[in-house]
Formats: structure tokens, sequence, C-alpha cells
């Protein structure tokens, strides 16, 4: 079963769990139990240990200023963002707060590697500072522009957009967000390829910076469109009559589905 792209707007009603596909956000039945529900789960507690052993990792290095804690809290983070997201998924607890957590937990054990890697190796500070925008900024953005959409995480925008899930969430896409500049700067001396890599990660943010925020708009606008139709149709009246009642099913079906045309070819 999969739901339509043009069926998600943002700010769409969270609809009954039995009745969505996956990867579509479900409606929480009480305060409670729908906060209970996203905060207790393995895949969370894997996220918290892995943020906490990330940062006694890189509080070690602090210090003490021996450099492999550092690369110990980079295989924490990757070891553990592996993990929690194979749990979630697998033991069915993927949750809005849980991606939220992921989310901040990748950039903050991101943004503290990189800053005591500056301390050892200063000479790499362009690169550095080109990534941590992209991925501290940019990609951060956009990792939570989820929420637009009644979905449940990044993993699922193909829901609303495979374009820009492919370019950004998709396996590979993630793979190289993360992985690609740092096996650059470690490996090679030079830090030339590393900028050259994160300069091309930026314009493909930016570019999906745009296409996002105009998905984002044009569904809204629809959303209006279509609620503003189902309210008019609902009273009796033509939304392109300028409300004057329409009596006869038949002439209303066949009104309403000019207007309709009428606000697609608009849009």
């Amino acid at each position: 079963m999969k739901t339509p792209a043009t069926a998600l707007h943002p700010g769409s009603r969270l609809m009954l769990a039995s009745t969505v596909p996956r990867g579509v956000a479900p409606e929480r039945e009480s305060l409670a139990g729908g906060l209970s529900s996203e905060l207790l789960t393995w895949a969370n507690l894997v996220t918290a240990a892995r943020l906490a052993a990330g940062l006694a990792a890189f509080g070690a290095f602090y210090l003490g200023s021996w450099e492999g804690w550092l690369f110990i809290g980079l295989a924490i983070y990757w070891a553990g963002d592996i993990l929690d997201g194979w749990l979630a998924r697998r033991l069915k607890q993927e949750t809005l707060l849980g991606a939220q957590f992921d989310i901040l937990a990748d950039r903050m054990l991101i943004c503290l590697f990189y800053l005591g890697y500056l301390t050892v190796h200063p000479d790499r500070a362009p690169a550095v500072l080109l990534f941590l925008f992209e991925f501290a900024v940019l990609d951060h953005f956009l990792s939570n522009q989820f929420l637009r959409w009644p979905i449940l995480s990044p993993n699922y925008f193909y829901l609303v957009d495979r374009q820009t899930w492919l370019w950004l969430w998709s396996t590979p896409a993630k793979a190289l967000n993360t992985g690609l500049v740092t096996v650059l700067l470690i490996a090679l001396p030079c830090r030339w390829p590393a900028m050259v890599a994160t300069i091309a990660l930026i314009s493909v943010r930016l570019w999906c910076v745009r296409r996002t925020l105009l998905l984002s708009a044009r569904a809204s606008q629809d959303g209006v469109h279509s609620a503003r139709n189902r309210e008019s149709e609902a009273d009796g009246y033509d939304p392109a009559d300028c409300g004057v009642p329409v009596c006869s099913p038949v002439s209303r079906r066949q009104v309403s589905g000019v207007a309709s045309a009428s606000v697609s070819l608009a849009s």
C-alpha cells in the first residue's frame, strides 16, 4: 500500500495507525500515552547511550589530548547511528520524537569530533568549517523538513518527493554525507579533495532547500483549495460561482469538477 505524494499536505491531520502505510505518522490516542510511546523505545535508548558514550570519548580527548579518543567517539557515533535506526525499523518503534532526537545527537557528536580534530590539525580548518556549515546548518534544516508532512522521519520523504529523498536520504546519499568528507580528510594529506566534495554537498543541499520550500508552499496552497471546495460543497455552494447555490446534485458534481480543473491549472 502506497501513499501518493499529493495526499500528504503540510499540517495534514495525522491518521490512525491501523489505516496508514509504513512511514506515515499515526495519530496519538492521548497526550500521556503518545509521549510514553514516543519516548520509551529501545531505539531512543540506543540513541541516548551513543550520545552519552560519544560525549565521554570526546570529553576524554579534551581532557587528555590523545587523538585516539576522537576516533573512538566517531566510531561510537557511526555504529550507534546504524543500530538505533535498525532497531527503530525492526521493532516498529519509529517516532517523531525519536527522529528528532537522532538528528540532534548526530549534529552534536559530529561537531564535537571536528572541533577536536581542528585542535590537532588546524591546517584543515577551511574544509572542516565548510563541512560543519553543510552538515550542522543546511543538512540539519533539511532533515527537519519532514515535520511539514505527516511522515515519521526523513527516511520516508520519498512519500513526498522521491527526487529530494534520493539526493539526501537514500542509503548512498546518507553514507556520502558524513562518510565521504571524513574519509577524505583523514586519509589524504591534501585538504582540497575534501573541500571539493563539501562544496558539491553544499550545492546539492541548497538546491534541495529551494525544492523543499517550493513543495511545501505548493502543497499548502493545494490543501487550502481542497478544504475550501469541500466546505462549499457541504454548504450547497459552488466555489467558482461566488456564492450561488447549486440545487442539483448532478450539476454540483459537474461544476465542482470544472472548479477543480481550474484550480489545478492555476496552480
